[in-house]
């Protein structure tokens, strides 16, 4: 089992915390060149389940190339297997912090809030990290003047939203992320191979939503509904 990171959007994280969310699908990307130079890859991949497996216990699909006379099958590791452990990154701003307290989490899916997890994870980097995000919120008050201080000299918001800046996904630390997953199974298959079923446990309604929103986040990237990736 690996422990590894995965990005999820505001709607996403919303339909995981109400249990909608029990599936998500994610581009394979081939490599840029096939391990031939007069070879290009052909779109008709054989689909597999990842059921081949490596040592390690990763599967692989076989993606067929050609060269315009020959063919053959290279072969694309899987990045997760069941039993991995995915921890998820979101949307996130520092709501609180002060010297020798946790720093506090507020999470722009929902608005909630959490103390960092740090004493329950591995703290490798994090007193460096606390020392930053310190620094960082610090300048970022002084730069709009904020003006509420409390007599010791920390700034305060009393209870509001803090008016610190909201942080990318990307960039979410693992003891700021409040929300584990384990992979149950994974496969390969076509983008428009989905059904009415999987669409509504990727925490939609109907198909048609989740087309709608898989172009909203994949078509800037070439990767939309109608490439069928």
């Amino acid at each position: 089992m690996k422990e590894l990171p995965i990005l999820f959007s505001g709607p996403m994280v919303r339909a995981i915390l109400e249990g909608r969310k029990t599936q998500t699908r994610r581009v394979i990307k081939l490599p840029l060149t096939t391990w031939r130079s007069d070879a290009v890859w052909c779109s008709d991949w054989k689909e597999s389940a990842f059921a081949d497996r490596l040592p390690g216990g990763r599967g692989y699909l076989h993606v067929r190339w050609t060269d315009g006379h020959d063919y053959g099958f290279q072969t694309i590791d899987s990045k997760y297997i069941d039993t991995d452990q995915l921890w998820v990154r979101e949307t996130w701003k520092i709501q609180s912090f002060m010297d020798g307290e946790p720093i506090r989490i507020r999470f722009k899916a929902d608005g909630s809030e959490m103390d960092d997890r740090y004493g329950e994870l591995d703290g490798n980097g994090y007193c460096d990290w606390y020392e930053k995000i310190c620094e960082q919120s610090t300048d970022e008050l002084i730069k709009m003047n904020w003006p509420d201080k409390d007599e010791q000299g920390y700034y305060r918001w009393d209870g509001k939203e803090s008016p610190l800046r909201w942080r990318p996904s990307i960039y979410m630390p693992r003891w700021c992320s409040r929300l584990s997953l384990i992979v149950k199974d994974i496969r390969a298959e076509r983008l428009q191979d989905i059904s009415e079923l999987d669409a509504i446990s990727e925490g939609f309604d109907n198909k048609e939503d989740f087309i709608a929103y898989w172009d909203i986040l994949n078509f800037t990237k070439g990767h939309g509904w109608i490439t069928n990736p």
